[in-house]
């Protein structure tokens, strides 16, 4: 990167189209050279399953680099539309109380294998559509990966057992390093380890939650990956980076470092 960015987020899908050029020009007139641009259009791309309409975005790039704007042009894998929770409720993440309901955007599941393989499939589809506009410099993963810090659903449970397996190979390894004696929390099988949710009196074992701490982490990186593995095949040399929101501590952005080019906040 040899040129300083400077410039706003901006939501073409916000907006009239007339309104775009107004805008791209008073940005220009401001000093902007760059906008972002994307990371939450999924609907806007895909209103029904199968049915990609990317014409939308690649006008609005182009009129940005009318008026001499590049784009940071953002996956889309922070938002899921209605549809695909209609017909794969299990894409659906969940809190404290239970999964989510639909609205907001990062309601999905980070475990969901359906939602990892349809965050592929629009991330390449985008990336067929959008990769070798000569406006685009670069691509954002996501969108402020581990804010918020909660992913607690069946998916999730399920998925950190597995990968606990993984890393302690058998449970008494695991009881060891969690000095689960305490309080006869001893374990003797890997599926009775539940989520770090609702405890009762004195609290989850700081290891325990640590450890679910490291397998969010590992999720979300996992979904990062496989974005810029698919996007390398489209874009070029344009770089790779994502947003983190602040002194993370759910999400590696060390990790990360290994499939970034560059990391922001």
């Amino acid at each position: 990167m040899t040129e300083f960015y400077i410039g706003s987020s901006y939501y073409p899908e916000w907006w009239p189209e007339e309104q775009w050029e107004k805008d791209f020009a008073k940005m220009a007139e401001l000093g902007f050279n760059t906008v972002r641009m994307g990371e939450f259009a999924w609907s806007w791309y895909e209103p029904r399953e199968g049915e990609f309409h990317f014409e939308p975005m690649i006008r609005a790039v182009n009129l940005a680099g009318k008026y001499g704007i590049k784009t940071i042009m953002g996956t889309t894998t922070a938002v899921c539309p209605p549809w695909l929770y209609k017909k794969y409720p299990e894409v659906k993440g969940g809190n404290e109380q239970g999964d989510y309901d639909f609205g907001g955007r990062k309601g999905n599941c980070l475990s969901s294998e359906i939602f990892l393989e349809y965050a592929r499939r629009i991330t390449e589809e985008q990336a067929k559509a959008l990769g070798d506009n000569p406006n685009i410099v670069g691509w954002q993963l996501d969108n402020e990966p581990g804010f918020p810090f909660v992913c607690y659903d069946d998916r999730c449970e399920v998925g950190f057992q597995e990968w606990l397996k993984n890393k302690y190979g058998t449970i008494d390894a695991l009881n060891k390093a969690w000095f689960t004696i305490m309080w006869s929390n001893v374990y003797n099988d890997f599926d009775e380890i539940k989520l770090p949710v609702n405890a009762a009196e004195g609290g989850w074992s700081p290891a325990m939650r640590l450890d679910y701490r490291r397998y969010f982490s590992f999720i979300f990186n996992r979904l990062l990956k496989m974005e810029a593995e698919v996007l390398r095949k489209y874009i070029g040399d344009r770089f790779i980076f994502t947003n983190y929101p602040g002194a993370n501590w759910s999400v590696s952005c060390e990790d990360a470092m290994e499939f970034l080019d560059y990391a922001g906040w």
